[in-house]
């Protein structure tokens, strides 16, 4: 987590923004600015300081590519495995993640197997 001084206090990015009325999701460039400028996704600041210092280890090594779309694909692959370690990182391994996402749906929302195979096998429209 990122952690800035504001105003004598010690607090996160996304608390120092709000102190500072200003919005705590902020656009991310996930292959970086440097390599594909107009590409951005919304994301939490707190998790955009950490994806951005991850994306330094790879970041010189992929501006080396020539090819451009091919950069590009490679910025966004190694972002992608960044997000996903982030991910891990904050909620668990995947495993865990799983089973606590099925556990609380089993104690809140009962029948919900029922409800997703029925919209598994609709051939409703609106149901895509």
């Amino acid at each position: 987590m990122y952690l800035n001084w504001i105003g004598g206090t010690l607090m996160c990015y996304e608390h120092g923004r709000l102190h500072q009325r200003r919005a705590i999701v902020e656009e991310h460039h996930p292959a970086t600015r440097k390599i594909e400028p107009k590409f951005r996704v919304p994301i939490f600041g707190n998790d955009h300081r950490v994806l951005t210092v991850r994306s330094a280890r790879w970041t010189g090594v992929v501006k080396k590519i020539k090819d451009g779309q091919l950069q590009a694909a490679f910025g966004r692959f190694f972002a992608l495995r960044d997000v996903e370690r982030q991910m891990v990182e904050r909620s668990g391994p995947p495993d865990e993640v799983v089973l606590d996402i099925l556990l609380w749906l089993a104690a809140e929302q009962p029948g919900w197997e029922q409800e997703f195979q029925r919209y598994r096998n609709s051939t409703d429209p609106s149901d895509s």
